[in-house]
């Protein structure tokens, strides 16, 4: 990248090829590149945001935390808005790292506490904080069944805790809103 002049418009492409051909660890050198421009085009900073979402998911994959970590740290600094940070939040409640989960919720702004994305984060987070089995499929059942969300994340979760308990009527009526809702 540092022998050919780059925009916005070119940074964009090398992300995306970068994504599609999964070689994630070029998207450390385009990140840098970024920083070290005065691009402030939005549509760029979405789609370097995205690539480094989709880079931490590669290294906890690869049972990489700490750079999982620092991929979504990072897109965060860029762009804290709902969709980056609940997709940060689903990664990381999904491979258990909940002190990581909570740092991304605080993130999320007052005007965006009534979202889907704040509450499907929250959800996420509550359910591995150890709060009672009754209050997480109280909140999860009024995510799915009250305002509709349609996350295969929260549906495992919840699904999980249901069998935790037993009730199969519950899990029963799950699965076929999961069939209704994700086919």
């Amino acid at each position: 990248m540092r022998f050919f002049p780059f925009n916005s418009e070119r940074l964009t492409k090398v992300l995306k090829l970068a994504v599609v051909t999964e070689n994630y660890l070029d998207i450390e050198d385009y990140y840098k590149v970024y920083q070290d421009s005065s691009i402030t085009d939005n549509t760029l900073k979405k789609y370097i945001c995205a690539s480094l979402i989709t880079m931490g998911k590669y290294y906890l994959n690869e049972k990489d935390l700490l750079s999982a970590n620092k991929a979504f740290q990072r897109s965060a600094s860029i762009l804290s808005t709902g969709v980056f940070l609940r997709n940060c939040i689903e990664s990381l409640c999904d491979h258990q790292m909940l002190n990581e989960a909570k740092y991304f919720l605080q993130l999320f702004s007052i005007d965006e506490r009534e979202t889907e994305h704040y509450k499907v984060s929250s959800f996420l987070v509550n359910a591995l904080s150890g709060n009672s089995y009754e209050s997480i499929i109280e909140e999860g059942k009024h995510l799915v069944y009250g305002d509709m969300v349609n996350s295969k994340i929260v549906f495992k979760f919840l699904y999980y805790y249901l069998a935790k308990t037993g009730d199969h009527v519950a899990i029963e009526n799950l699965l076929k809103k999961k069939a209704e809702v994700l086919s």
